[in-house]
């Protein structure tokens, strides 16, 4: 299809939405965004090419009548640059996560690309944030269940491993620990705040 007829067609609405409504950014989001497990909260894909190629796949499976189901079809300039900024902003912001106020490591090693047949220079930053309580007490608590799960497995194997049962029955007693100090802290928070005086 050329751009020509792509832009004719701008004013047609599929689904309940025409293409000048279209979301870039929640578009762009949406295409970063992977499957959290276990500990892990949030898990974002942020490679360039590869989240163009899947907002511009994304945009064009909006607007079938527009675009005849090709999904290799050219999108007019116009719409790609839309795309582009808002991969690049979702990749930015992302980035802007980890900066001076929570950086905390910087590490640099060789990595094995095995698909590209390649060894890349793999760079990984780290930053940390602190928690509410309430935040600290689920994490807490999901590191408790993560530890027993593992336990029960070591636990089944035909082969018993008691070093590492030990070690597992240690790490829940630090955790444990951890939940305990959590849950005195939120309860004197709470005893600070029926205590305080009104400012009425």
């Amino acid at each position: 299809m050329s751009n020509a007829l792509a832009q004719n067609a701008t004013d047609l609405a599929v689904s309940g939405q025409s293409e000048e409504n279209f979301d870039f950014t929640a578009c762009a989001n949406r295409n970063a965004t992977r499957t959290a497990k276990g500990t892990t909260r949030e898990r974002q894909f942020l490679q360039y090419n590869k989240l163009i190629s899947a907002c511009c796949a994304d945009y064009r499976s909006h607007f079938p009548m527009i675009y005849d189901k090709n999904m290799n079809a050219r999108l007019p300039s116009a719409i790609f640059e839309k795309i582009d900024k808002a991969v690049t902003d979702c990749i930015q912001t992302q980035l802007n996560r980890v900066n001076v106020t929570n950086a905390i490591s910087l590490r640099r090693g060789f990595h094995h690309a095995e698909k590209a047949m390649e060894v890349t220079d793999r760079v990984t930053c780290v930053g940390e944030n602190k928690l509410p309580l309430n935040e600290q007490l689920l994490g807490i608590n999901i590191f408790i269940t993560t530890a027993n799960r593992r336990l029960d497995d070591l636990m089944k194997k035909p082969t018993p491993d008691y070093d590492a049962e030990k070690e597992m029955r240690a790490r829940i007693m630090r955790l444990e620990l951890t939940k305990q100090f959590i849950l005195g802290e939120i309860e004197h928070q709470k005893k600070a705040s029926e205590t305080a005086p009104s400012s009425n």
